[in-house]
């Protein structure tokens, strides 16, 4: 069963395979990464801007990535 399975395949045919089927597994990866919430406390300091910057420019290349800022007094607790 396996030699009627079996065929010759091309150079540029395994390179093509191995392209799709490493664009296959990167899609798939995508879709299990969870999406991932930092927030900053913006307490009207310098350095709370500057770590706000930093966390941006750090993370600005990831896509499951989302970072929101809020005031001190919109601060509340979510339990797990």
């Amino acid at each position: 069963m396996e030699k009627s399975l079996t065929r010759k395949i091309s150079h540029s045919q395994w390179v093509m395979l191995d392209a799709s089927y490493g664009l296959i597994y990167d899609i798939y990866q995508r879709r299990l990464q969870k999406e991932v919430l930092i927030g900053v406390i913006d307490d009207g300091s310098l350095e709370a801007e500057e770590i706000m910057r930093f966390i941006k420019q750090s993370l600005a290349g990831m896509a499951n990535i989302t970072i929101k800022k809020r005031q001190k007094a919109e601060l509340r607790f979510v339990g797990c």
